[in-house]
């Protein structure tokens, strides 16, 4: 039981992981477009 919450929770922290590292990536190319236009 113990194995499988934690097994669980490592699933969660992934996918959050995830979620967070597409809203980086989002951000970046924000970021580098807008630097883009300034040059």
């Amino acid at each position: 039981m113990q194995k499988l919450l934690c097994a669980e929770f490592e699933l969660n922290t992934f996918h959050n992981f995830i979620s967070l590292a597409q809203f980086y990536k989002l951000e970046l190319l924000k970021v580098n477009s807008g630097l883009f236009q300034g040059t």
